[in-house]
């Protein structure tokens, strides 16, 4: 038969333009779900699409390496997967609702796959001709210039200013109120980092005693964690340096560190993910220079990694379960038997120093824990409470009654898709901890039962992170770059001026009124699920390649982003250690 299909041109353009059609007709279902027409048929959209499928499909099917189709496979049927299932997850919002839906979204992911596979495809031969531009665009750089660090510093660090003189003397966002007002009443918690919180509260203070304003005193807090970021960006630049990338990739990864929006407001902004991001970036290089790349284990550069991973491990910790579990990956990609056994000390020793110093900033402080395991048991939380939402009509009696044991009666109605908290607010965690075994139990016993709902909470409140269509996680948790100012509600308040008016009226209206989400390309940089998918396209075009070993150290970059799908809600700045390796990563791909 297949022989029969091969020999015969008619059959194979019947079979090709079958295939189209069930790819026209898995993306007029993806717009429809969508609610784009009562018939999506109706729309002309989709048959240029299954045009545009039709080219890609034949170049793919005249690729002779196997490998590249394989793996090409692998990412296209990943990323339709996330797109149907997002575009369900946002607009129909159930997808186990029996298993005629199931096998339907099957058949839709199938359909959208035959754009998704060739598509992977097209990325790997682009990246190919990338690479063949990269080694013909290098040539051995001289020896590297004096003070080029500190020229990248000062660069990256003066084209911030007239963005902090805009948002003087700080973009007070997110948790920055919570954590000042720790410092006001004197009443530290070890919910958000010590470190950062002492750090903000010691410039603050400082401003009231010395210049009779808390104001100048958090611009110095701005200051020096301008002064941080750049350090972070410029000791980027200086490695990529010395790797000798083209001219032209300098510039588009200075610009990028110290033009695009993201880094320089983020570089003004009180949110703990900033310094985490600074600290993880340099940690990421030394890492690479002392496990990969084999550089002379000479004092410094020891110092500073060490130093760089103590650093991140105090304003993150998941990052320190990341790099927990790298490990092993760590001393595969260290070759000498005795740079193995220095390289698994350090990292002990980072572990090690950094839970020393957290104790000692807790007894120094007096700080205390009243979250309990609230945090840590977002996800069980967020699952129990989607099956009341959703299967109450349904729902065993006996069931609704225990979960009355953790919440009051109607808790489920503050119920958030796509955001943990408001339902971990509600619960009674002096009654979970005491009852914590009889809670896992019951807790497994209702997943065993519904195991849709479950998987479906986890989906929904992770949508951002893995789904390249979603606005939901914009609009219910605020991703992206915040722009306004909060208010402490105890003791002196910061007052807000705007000295480079020329900044705010560029600014103001992308990220205060949120109008980068309706901008082309800047909205699609602007969301946590295209740097997953770098990750995606990086670690296949490298198994493609056979390049196991630029695995290894990236290991941490992915086991972190990872660990963020087990958070409360989806925030750009929570993966924003991973957008600024991302320069480091281009040049690991793009070199042969």
């Amino acid at each position: 038969m297949l022989q029969r299909i091969k020999k015969n041109k008619s059959i194979q353009y019947v079979l090709f333009g079958i295939v189209l059609y069930l790819n026209l007709l898995a993306l007029c279902h993806v717009d429809k779900a969508k609610g784009l027409g009562d018939n999506a048929g109706e729309t002309i959209a989709p048959i240029f699409y299954a045009i545009g499928t039709g080219i890609l499909l034949v170049r793919y099917l005249k690729v002779q390496d196997i490998r590249r189709k394989v793996c090409a496979i692998i990412g296209g049927v990943l990323l339709a997967f996330s797109q149907v299932y997002g575009v369900y997850l946002h607009y129909v919002n159930n997808l186990f609702i029996d298993a005629g839906q199931v096998i339907f979204l099957l058949f839709v992911v199938a359909g959208v796959s035959i754009t998704t596979v060739p598509l992977f495809s097209l990325l790997f031969e682009g990246i190919e001709k990338a690479r063949d531009w990269y080694a013909a665009a290098t040539a051995p750089n001289p020896a590297v210039p004096r003070l080029l660090f500190v020229k990248y510093w000062v660069g990256i660090f003066v084209c911030y200013i007239p963005v902090f003189l805009a948002y003087w003397p700080v973009n007070f966002v997110y948790d920055a109120k919570y954590q000042l007002s720790e410092v006001v009443n004197n009443a530290y918690k070890i919910h958000h980092p010590l470190l950062h919180t002492w750090l903000m509260g010691a410039t603050y203070n400082l401003g009231a005693e010395l210049f009779d304003s808390v104001s100048v005193g958090i611009s110095f807090y701005t200051i020096i964690q301008m002064l941080i970021c750049s350090a972070a960006f410029a000791y980027s630049m200086w490695y990529l340096y010395q790797k000798n990338i083209p001219k032209v990739f300098r510039v588009i990864v200075f610009l990028f560190y110290a033009v695009f929006p993201m880094n320089s407001l983020f570089a003004i902004s009180a949110t703990k993910d900033v310094l985490f991001a600074a600290f993880f970036l340099i940690f990421f290089i030394t890492l690479l220079r002392v496990c990969e790349e084999q550089e002379k284990l000479q004092v410094p550069l020891m110092i500073l990694m060490v130093l760089s991973g103590v650093l991140m491990a105090h304003f993150r910790k998941n990052a320190v379960y990341a790099m927990i579990i790298a490990i092993p990956f760590l001393i595969v990609a260290t070759k000498e038997k005795m740079r193995k056994i220095v390289v698994l000390v350090t990292l002990l020793a980072v572990v090690l120093i950094s839970n020393v110093l957290q104790n000692s900033l807790i007894d120094v402080l007096h700080a205390t824990n009243d979250e309990g395991i609230r945090e840590a048991l977002s996800i069980p939380y967020q699952q129990l409470a989607r099956v009341a939402c959703y299967r109450k009509d349904g729902l065993d009696p006996a069931i609704y009654e225990e979960m009355l044991i953790y919440w009051d009666e109607g808790f489920e109605e503050v119920y958030n898709p796509y955001l943990s908290d408001p339902i971990k607010g509600t619960v009674d965690i002096a009654v979970v901890e005491s009852n914590f075994v009889n809670f896992v139990k019951f807790w497994v016993k209702t997943g065993l039962k519904y195991p849709g709902e479950y998987l479906e909470s986890f989906l929904t409140n992770t949508i951002g992170y893995w789904y390249m269509g979603d606005v939901a996680h914009a609009m219910c948790t605020g991703d992206g770059i915040a722009v306004y100012h909060s208010l402490i509600g105890s003791g002196e308040e910061i007052e807000k001026q705007n000295l480079c008016p020329v900044v705010s009226w560029a600014y103001d209206p992308l990220f205060f009124y949120g109008e980068y989400k309706e901008t082309p390309i800047l909205a699609w940089l602007f969301r946590s699920s295209t740097y997953f998918w770098m990750l995606m396209v990086y670690v296949l075009y490298t198994l493609y390649k056979k390049e196991y070993k630029r695995l290894m150290v990236p290991v941490i970059s992915i086991l972190y982003y990872l660990s963020c799908f087990v958070g409360p809600m989806v925030a750009l700045r929570y993966v924003y250690a991973v957008v600024v390796t991302m320069p480091i990563m281009g040049y690991r791909i793009l070199k042969k």
